[in-house]
């Protein structure tokens, strides 16, 4: 790097840094002879042992320091692989020979330039707190605005810097418009914002600070040639001198909890630094709780020049809660001659021990080189009325051998109220990989007793970067000892592995267990195992486990639980009243557990309370309240309101006594018990009252960043108080990044008032985006508004103007928006999709009659959200929202069921769906049936005969009776109808009505003078105003198969002429009589039907009896 270029950055290239950090000859970072080094620069002596060694130095280390931050080098806004300055190869320091201060490759590499300006970027400024740039308190440093990785253009500078005293610090930054800065803040230790400014040009930012470490951050953005303007930042620094009179402590004197009529002393220190005597004249006691405190000895004293004297506060609380006031000492200083110290304690109603440690739960070492250590030291506090006595400090976990306690203190050691002690704890990694243990702290603190465990976690990293990242390759894990049984399984070669599997337990016992795992890179090394505890459950038995009791118990007392039994349930919530009665006021902890059906008990559940000392039953009611300025509580005003739960203090309060500038409002209020709530505080400035004339806002101003020259004014129309600004506000000439806009308001009388800024983004126009009223999914016909984000105007690609349009028709919709700055942007396409609407039919009876119910009618079942409709004559039973309905119908004639749903689209019928139904007012039943004792022929019966002819005119072969029989379970012999006797044509036909109301599924069972009882095979429906069965087409007609086939037609057996329901001798005995007297005529015994009782009867009989043949009924 060429001498004036170092000179220009304020690097003195003769420098021992420059020395050692060049690669050429590199005899600091890789060893060497120091007469190899050049005599140009201030100092030969590298290992400082004045003299110029002749024999090899060893470097400080053959590769590149991890501690030593490497940053990003290249930069490709060109979009290329390089940008003609470094080649993307050669974008971190990774080689051996690299430097911070020459990169062998960026300076040899033919293809890459010379610019040593662009060389720059890679010595950027650290942006994180841990690796901040220290800078002295009275300094001028050199920085750069320049590209991050991947080409961020967002760049952030980090300095730090120690206040060793009370100060008045200025910082001053020095830069030329191109440097790229956008923002510089002064910053605590925690990196919150004390003061900024964007003042480039040596205007100073001051701030009074006090001892301690504090930041400053400088915020920009980078351009391609920024980094050719470096700005100068100037640190100082000047201590400010004590007060003539100083107090320690100054700030707030603590008494912590302090017992209930018992004292607390606690000694402020004044120390006089002035040359002559001070005389402290008064010293009082103010404030809401001043009784509670007392100035043990005289309040008045002298103190000599440079000399200190003590005044004892004693704490006396009268009850428990917080009580406060304020110690003010009046002197004879010219620079204090009023201090005022706050006192502060708590009262409590019996001995408290409070031990505050931090960190508290855990604390992260983080990333620590090997052999490398780091010390984090934990404070322990006590915050109570009596000592905590801490009886063991100790490390405990799988890692304590890389963690180790500094100057372990003697046990016990004992922590007095308000005091604290310290532990300091050393993380030494040896390998590599996260190690943890805990820091266990044995007390009788109320809170953290018998043990605080304290988890510590830091990760051992090696100490050498060769810029070659191992690749996992594989993993085995195995439970508890037995790595005999271990599992091996290779992976896809990664960096990063996450194991995620369920993984077999079988074998393991009941009870605690250990899970160990490592991982292999592609260089065959094992890492360090980790390992995990883990507990196996008992297998419980099958089934959801339910909640049978709980039992709950307060602080340690377990002996005095609550034990209760629930019914059984997966979810118990317990919502009762818990008695705390035997319990003091005070802090205490509520413990709780639950056991299942298969008596197990869960973990516990723990909560911290606060029992409030009992001062009444009643709900506290608000009576009185009081309020005061400053420290002038002796001049309180008290003020009684009638009683109130809630109380608003609204009203005007007489400030005329006061001077103008700033004071302190404090209130409190007063419940019906006598009990005084906190005292609420506000802080006010008084201004000067120059005039009764109202003072009004007229006008205002407002500009931008640095730029006042392009200030704009407003003029209100009539001045107002109070004035709310609400205008939208062009910024279409500010480029793109973070701004500022500064407000001024001016008033009537002429005064302008303090610069009120905010800081905003310019962010690149974006794309209008469309947001359509609803899914973009329609159906055919409807139609849906698509609305553009807001802008200045709009151009659709249908031609429409407007923001939102109405689309009604499948297609790709897009929106061209112009801003207020002119700028057009298109919005991304949304598409519309259009679908046809569903098309279904009703199924079901066309036919009816008045009284049926139960009728189903059905349609599509893939659809949802079914709406059925009935005309006046019929009612919807069942089904309604579902794919099939019942309808009930009520009154004859024409009616109609309709039905509206929608499809899987949302869509629903273009038209409605309508089934015409037609109701009559009566049933009409058609059998066929053939009796085997009239039968003759494939075709048709014969007609029964007399002694003289055809019994029955016209085709009526005989008579029968039918009947409905109940097809409920076991009540078959409930006849619900009969017909009474009815014909039956030659050819089997049975036509008959049967009432409307009778709309079951029956059995039909028919009748016969000398026929056996047959009834149908199963009940039959009696939807519909048409019933048919036959009982001629199968033998499976009939109930139990009970037919006979003759001429290819199913036939009713006869021959039952008794009708007992079976053909046997008492049949064939009545035949047998009538025979023997030639007896003719329309007889039942005339089996046949021929008119004539005579052997062929007695035929048909015998047949049927040895045949068995008898009713089968249900």
């Amino acid at each position: 790097m060429s001498g004036w270029l170092l000179s220009f950055v304020g690097i003195d290239d003769n420098s021992d840094a420059v020395r050692d950090l060049n690669f050429d000859p590199g005899v600091y970072l890789f060893g060497g002879w120091e007469g190899q080094i050049p005599n140009n620069y201030h100092c030969k002596d590298v290992n400082a042992n004045g003299a110029i060694d002749n024999y090899c130095l060893t470097g400080l280390n053959y590769y590149f320091p991890e501690d030593i931050c490497r940053t990003w080098i290249v930069s490709s806004y060109l979009g290329l692989p390089n940008d003609g300055v470094v080649t993307t190869n050669s974008q971190f320091l990774t080689v051996p020979e690299d430097t911070i201060m020459a990169h062998r490759h960026h300076l040899f590499a033919p293809s890459e330039s010379k610019d040593y300006f662009a060389l720059l970027r890679g010595l950027d400024e650290p942006s994180e707190k841990g690796l901040a740039y220290k800078i002295d308190t009275n300094s001028t440093t050199k920085g750069f605005i320049t590209f991050q990785r991947n080409m961020n253009p967002n760049d952030v500078d980090l300095f730090e810097v120690d206040i060793p005293r009370h100060s008045s610090f200025s910082l001053k930054l020095l830069a030329n418009t191109s440097t790229g800065i956008n923002l510089i803040e002064l910053l605590n230790d925690d990196l919150s914002q004390r003061k900024n400014t964007t003042n480039m040009y040596g205007v100073p930012l001051i701030d009074t600070l006090e001892e301690g470490t504090y930041y400053i951050r400088i915020t920009g953005t980078a351009t391609n040639n920024s980094y050719q303007y470096p700005y100068t930042l100037t640190t100082t620094t000047t201590l400010i001198p004590p007060s003539s009179l100083v107090a320690s402590p100054g700030d707030k004197l603590e008494y912590y909890d302090v017992v209930v009529n018992e004292n607390r002393d606690k000694a402020i220190t004044l120390t006089n630094n002035a040359s002559n005597t001070i005389s402290v004249s008064n010293m009082e006691l103010t404030g809401p709780e001043a009784n509670q405190f007392a100035i043990i000895g005289s309040t008045s004293l002298d103190i000599p020049s440079l000399g200190s004297a003590d005044i004892i506060i004693r704490c006396n609380p009268t009850d428990t809660g917080v009580i406060s006031a304020n110690l003010v000492i009046t002197n004879t200083s010219t620079d204090a001659p009023t201090i005022s110290i706050p006192l502060h304690g708590v009262g409590v109603d019996s001995a408290t021990r409070r031990l505050i440690v931090s960190p508290d739960i855990s604390f992260n070492y983080g990333n620590v080189t090997n052999m490398n250590s780091r010390i984090k030291t934990f404070k322990l506090k006590n915050t109570g009325s009596n000592a905590i006595a801490v009886t063991g400090v100790s490390l405990t976990g799988m890692n304590i051998d890389s963690y180790s306690i500094i100057n372990p203190p003697n046990i016990p050691f004992y922590i007095e109220t308000g005091e604290v002690a310290q532990v300091n704890v050393k993380f030494l990694p040896t390998d590599i990989g996260v190690k943890s243990a805990n820091l266990v702290l044995a007390s009788d603190a109320d809170n953290a007793s018998p043990e605080h465990t304290i988890t510590l976690y830091g990760n051992g990293k090696n100490s050498i970067y060769t810029g070659i990242y191992n690749t996992i390759v594989a993993y085995e894990y195995w439970f508890d000892e037995s790595y005999s049984s271990n599992v091996y399984t290779e992976v896809t070669p990664q960096q990063v592995f996450t194991l995620n599997s369920s993984l077999s337990t079988t074998e393991l016992n009941t009870g605690l267990h250990q899970f160990h795992f490592r991982a292999k890179d592609n260089k065959g090394k094992w890492g360090s195992v980790i390992t995990e505890v883990f507990y196996k459950l008992p297998l419980l038995p099958a089934g959801t486990r339910k909640i049978v009791a709980y039992e709950y118990w307060f602080d340690n007392d377990y002996d005095g639980k609550e034990s209760v039994n629930t019914i059984p349930q997966q979810i118990h919530v317990l919502d009762s009243a818990i008695n705390t009665g035997s319990l003091s006021a005070g802090l205490h902890n509520y413990h709780i557990r639950y056991k299942d059906d298969a008596g197990s008990w869960s973990s516990i559940v723990s909560e911290v309370f606060y029992k409030m000392p009992v001062v009444s039953q009643d709900e506290r009611k608000i009576t009185s309240y009081e309020y005061w300025f400053d420290n002038a509580y002796s001049s309180r005003i008290s003020t009684a309101v009638s009683p109130q739960l809630t109380y608003t203090l609204n009203s005007s309060l007489d400030a005329s006594l006061l001077p103008s500038g700033l004071h302190n409002f404090h209130t409190r209020f007063r419940d019906d018990a006598g009990q005084w709530s906190s005292v609420v505080s506000e802080v006010f400035y008084k201004l000067n009252v120059t005039s009764a004339i109202p003072n009004l806002i007229s006008e205002y101003r407002y500009w931008f960043d640095m730029d006042n020259s392009s200030m704009t004014s407003v003029s209100l129309p009539t001045p107002v108080n109070p004035y709310q600004l609400i205008r939208n506000i062009t910024v279409c000439s500010l480029p793109i990044g973070s701004h500022v806009i500064h407000f001024q308001f001016k008033d009537t009388r002429q005064y302008w008032s303090s610069v009120v800024s905010e800081t905003f983004e310019v962010i690149s126009p974006a794309a209008p985006s469309i947001s359509p009223a609803g899914p973009i999914s329609i159906c055919q016909g409807n139609s849906i508004t698509l609305t553009s984000s807001s802008s200045s105007s709009y151009s659709w690609n249908t031609g429409e103007t407007t923001r939102s349009i109405e689309v009604s028709s499948e297609g790709e919709y897009y929106v061209t928006a112009t801003n207020a700055c002119g700028s057009s942007l298109i919005s991304e396409t949304t598409s519309v999709i259009s679908h046809l609407r569903p098309v279904a039919v009703i199924t079901g009876m066309p036919n009816s009659i008045i009284g049926e119910q139960g009728v189903t009618y059905s349609t599509d079942p893939t659809m949802s959200n079914y709406l059925w409709h009935v005309s006046p004559g019929g009612i919807i039973t069942s089904g309604q929202g579902t794919s099939s309905i019942t309808v009930d119908w009520q009154s004859g004639g024409d009616q109609a069921v309709s039905v509206s749903f929608n499809d899987l689209n949302g869509c629903t019928p273009e038209i409605p769906i309508v089934f015409p139904v037609t109701v009559g007012n009566k049933r009409s039943l058609n059998l066929t049936v053939f009796l085997e004792g009239l039968a003759s022929n494939e075709t048709g019966m014969r007609k029964a005969r007399n002694e003289s002819g055809e019994q029955f005119a016209e085709t009526i072969a005989d008579k029968i009776t039918v009947e409905l029989h109940s097809s409920l379970m076991g009540d078959y012999s409930n006849i619900r109808f009969s017909t009474g006797l009815i014909d039956l044509d030659i050819s089997g036909n049975i036509v008959t009505d049967i009432p409307a109301i009778y709309h079951d599924p029956y059995y039909i069972t028919i009748r016969h003078r000398n026929s056996i009882e047959t009834t149908t095979a199963n009940p039959v429906s009696f939807q519909g105003e048409i019933v048919e069965y036959d009982f001629t087409n199968s033998i499976n007609s009939a109930y139990g198969n009970n037919l006979k086939l003759i001429y290819g037609r199913y036939c009713i057996y006869g021959g039952d002429v008794n009708q007992d329901g079976v053909v046997d001798g008492s049949d064939m005995s009545m035949v047998d009589n009538d025979a023997t007297s030639i007896l003719r005529g329309y007889f039942n015994t005339d089996a046949n039907g021929d008119g004539i009782v005579d052997a062929t009867d007695m035929a048909l009989i015998d047949n049927n009896s040895t045949g068995i043949i008898r009713a089968k009924l249900p």
